[in-house]
């Protein structure tokens, strides 16, 4: 059977960081020696944090430090009102933030599932000084269109 984190599981601590006036709340699982890198993982829509508890201690048995942030609006992240925060560039900016916090300024490999996996993508393209290398589970990439459409304009059902 696969190895996963319990719901206390001693491998993984808990931890807050302020990134542009909102509380990020991730999971941080460290390997026993030096990390070769810091993989930060994002989950989708709908799910936390812990829905990667089957990957984390994989990953962390072959030597990575893992960081598995509850994304904004879940768990005990903060939910602002403002839809603008949910943008992709808004959210890329605070994952940028988040890895500069958490990997001290070196490069990190970004992985994402689902809506998370859409961050990767976009986080990649806008700030690839970050990023060592990604993987995404279920989401193709998708490169950011030149036009701009308001809700108003998308076709309604009939």
């Amino acid at each position: 059977m696969a190895d996963k984190l319990g719901i206390e599981d001693s491998r993984v601590t808990w931890h807050t960081a302020t990134i542009r006036h909102k509380t990020y709340h991730y999971m941080k699982a460290d390997p026993d020696n030096e990390p070769l890198a810091t993989i930060i993982l994002l989950h989708g829509f709908p799910d936390l944090a812990f829905g990667w508890r089957y990957q984390i201690p994989c990953l962390q048995s072959h030597g990575y430090q893992i960081i598995a942030p509850d994304m904004l609006g879940f768990g005990l992240t903060s939910a602002p009102c403002q839809p603008s925060s949910y943008a992709l560039r808004s959210v890329a900016e605070d994952i940028r933030d988040l890895a500069n916090v958490v990997a001290k300024d070196k490069k990190i490999i970004l992985s994402g599932h689902d809506w998370g996996g859409a961050v990767v993508w976009r986080t990649a393209l806008w700030f690839p000084d970050l990023v060592q290398g990604i993987f995404s589970v279920g989401t193709p990439f998708i490169p950011p269109s030149r036009i701009y459409r308001s809700l108003d304009d998308v076709p309604q059902g009939e």
